[in-house]
């Protein structure tokens, strides 16, 4: 599989049923969880729908700043 593109890896992965009973098993394990003894974390700001937005995963949802152009 290394040698294929990411679109010809995600469909692999689709045919996949092992790599879908894996993922589902491993995404029931809570290893996701939020650590609340994190001290730095990401910050992203996104064009979307024409408004400039902000995703940070300390606050609890995404916060609009308002109008804005892709570029």
């Amino acid at each position: 599989m290394k040698t294929l593109k990411p679109e010809e890896k995600g469909k692999e992965f689709e045919k996949s049923n092992e790599l879908k009973q894996e993922h589902k098993g491993a995404s029931q394990q809570g290893q996701s969880a939020v650590q609340s003894d994190c001290d730095s974390h990401f910050i992203s700001f996104i064009e979307y729908g024409g408004n400039l937005w902000e995703l940070d995963g300390m606050k609890k949802c995404a916060v609009n700043h308002g109008p804005c152009t892709p570029e």
